[in-house]
């Protein structure tokens, strides 16, 4: 966590989120939860994930109308563990598999692309900005 970037983005404000009557309150716990709010209107895409979580996605009577060899590469692609959907084979193998429109094509989309929070569009996918850092940042 770069506590600089951090203490910058508090300070300024650029997105006008609402920081500083929280700060003036000495309220760190607050400042975090609000870095880790989703942003609406912004958008990133988190394509990695769990491949029980993608076998979730998959629409059941899609699943059934494939092939045996259209089965077997998926089988191969969910046994990687983790899949990630912004890579460009497992894209194009999930696309191969799944017409479009599709609910499958739908749910995977849902999942991947979603709302950041600020601390993941400063911090990377995934981030996540504690108390602890709020404090270090303004007081460290």
């Amino acid at each position: 966590m770069d506590h600089i970037v951090l203490r910058n983005e508090i300070q300024t404000d650029p997105l006008a989120i609402g920081y500083s009557a929280l700060v003036a309150a000495g309220n760190d716990a607050g400042v975090a939860t609000m870095l880790n709010t989703p942003i609406a209107g912004q958008w990133i895409f988190d394509g990695r994930m769990a491949s029980n979580v993608l076998f979730e996605l998959i629409d059941a009577a899609e699943y059934a109308a494939l092939n045996a060899d259209q089965k077997n590469v998926l089988f191969g692609v969910l046994g990687m563990g983790e899949v990630d959907l912004t890579g460009a084979n497992a894209l194009a193998i999930m696309q191969s598999l799944f017409a479009n429109p599709s609910n499958t094509r739908t749910n995977i989309i849902n999942r991947v692309r979603r709302n950041p929070t600020r601390a993941e569009m400063l911090f990377g996918i995934k981030s996540h900005v504690t108390d602890l850092d709020v404090a270090l940042a303004l007081r460290g």
